[in-house]
């Protein structure tokens, strides 16, 4: 008669399964600031103290060359130094020229938390913030702090279904080394 408290291999199998499918992702990521080499303003003027917009079409656009090829997830941590602007102004984010999503800058706001999901793939990140409306002559403009305080967080997560297919094959590795050793 077989002991009732010990699971069979089957079962075991299946709990191993279930424990690596609920383990949370590997998350990989590299963070990056606004600033320096890669740093492009656009202002249609051309009259604009630098950093400075607010013509439909002015943007920030930055490059980055993560380690990692292949994102998911883009964080972004933007400061705004010098906001005087009277109404808002609606930007989007284009990735490799490739929509990403879209916000806003309300008058005084000192800064904005953004993320969005997408997938891109790299090695080079090209990331612009563009304006999509004109605020009106006198209604003033807003700049991005370049100065390494705005920040990019480009992240790749795997999918749920990639973890429990490497925890599957770890188990049936397992459970083969195992029965060698039995032998």
């Amino acid at each position: 008669m077989q002991n009732p408290d010990i699971m069979s291999p089957s079962l075991r199998l299946v709990l191993c399964l279930l424990v690596v499918g609920s383990l949370p992702p590997v998350i990989r990521a590299d963070s990056f600031a606004f600033g320096g080499p890669g740093f492009t303003w656009f202002q249609a003027s051309g009259l604009a103290t630098p950093n400075h917009i607010w013509v439909a079409g002015d943007y920030w656009d930055q490059s980055f060359t993560p380690s990692l090829s292949q994102e998911n997830e883009f964080d972004f941590h933007l400061v705004y130094n010098d906001n005087s602007l009277a109404q808002t102004l609606n930007m989007e984010v284009l990735v490799n020229g490739s929509f990403l999503g879209d916000f806003s800058i309300s008058p005084r706001q000192s800064s904005s938390d953004l993320s969005f999901g997408a997938m891109f793939t790299g090695p080079t990140f090209d990331v612009r913030l563009e304006a999509l409306n004109t605020i009106p002559s006198g209604q003033n403009s807003v700049s991005l702090d370049a100065s390494g305080l705005s920040t990019a967080a480009i992240t790749i997560i795997p999918e749920p279904c990639s973890t429990v297919l490497l925890g599957a094959g770890l188990a049936g590795l397992a459970g083969t080394i195992r029965g060698r050793f039995r032998k």
